[in-house]
């Protein structure tokens, strides 16, 4: 078993040293010897949740949002409005996903959806969508949204 485990990273020049660090028992290493870069922890400033979804706030002003799931019935063309879990400073990008289900069976409908958040509605809050079904008949689907953009 050796004494040390070296932590290497390829460059053009060939594999470079960039830790050395010690082995402990059992064959473990006690990862505080790594090399940190950055400030330790300031990577994730905040983490939330709340009746709207989940939302993570990173150092470098980007903040990511979950909403919960919002059912769409058998509607076409419904509009639904959705409220971010956490305000952006700046209108964010908004990306659905839609998960359409025949009624009273597990099978998940594999058609093609138009997903619509209306640009104009988008705001630093919330969002307008619609879903539009393609060639299938829209029969029950629930939709969530990933919303990615600035808290700061």
């Amino acid at each position: 078993m050796p004494e040390k485990y070296l932590v290497q990273q390829r460059t053009a020049a060939g594999l470079e040293t960039i830790a050395e660090l010690p082995v402990l028992e059992n064959g473990k290493v006690d990862i505080s010897w790594l090399p940190v870069f950055g400030t330790m922890g300031s990577a994730v400033i905040e983490l939330g949740s709340n009746a709207n979804g989940e939302y993570v706030k990173f150092a470098d002003g980007t903040m990511v949002c979950k909403t919960g799931w919002y059912y769409l019935g058998s509607d076409t063309g419904v509009l639904k409005n959705v409220t971010f879990p956490a305000a952006f400073s700046q209108i964010p990008k908004v990306l659905p996903i839609i998960d359409m289900y025949q009624e009273n069976t597990n099978t998940t409908l594999a058609s093609c959806f138009i997903y619509c958040a209306k640009r104009s509605t988008v705001t630093t809050t919330s969002c307008t969508i619609s879903v539009v079904s393609i060639g299938v008949p829209l029969s029950n689907g629930d939709v969530q949204m990933y919303v990615v953009g600035r808290w700061k």
